[in-house]
């Protein structure tokens, strides 16, 4: 495994991707709201947004990934170690850090599919 400040990359990742979702969550209430208010500029004015915000979680999703595939000695074919597994490993300074985000943004991701559903 790398050193201390590389886990800390990771860690700023996972922060960076938890952000990303808050204001992806808050985006698509603003985008209910437009469209409940009929407000079609403005609706389309979000999709905008929504497209740059995407885009951008992707990219800081490929970096996670890409992280966890440099620590690990795999073939490039090979999935990585699920992020849960990786972060038992981390040292004790950052884990409690690496975990809390780790949570943080899985809960995210279920939130933001539950209104994807609903939709």
């Amino acid at each position: 495994m790398k050193t201390k400040t590389s886990w800390n990359q990771l860690a700023d990742l996972l922060e960076e991707e938890i952000a990303l979702y808050d204001d992806l969550e808050a985006l698509l209430e603003a985008e209910a709201e437009a469209l409940i208010q009929s407000d079609l500029p403005v609706f389309k004015e979000l999709l905008d947004d929504k497209r740059v915000m995407v885009a951008r979680l992707q990219q800081t999703e490929a970096d996670r990934k890409q992280w966890v595939r440099a620590q690990m000695s795999q073939g490039p074919n090979e999935n990585p170690p699920r992020l849960k597994r990786l972060i038992a490993s981390a040292p004790q300074a950052v884990s409690a850090r690496l975990e809390r985000s780790r949570r943080c943004l899985v809960s995210r991701i279920r939130s933001i599919d539950d209104r994807n559903q609903l939709n």
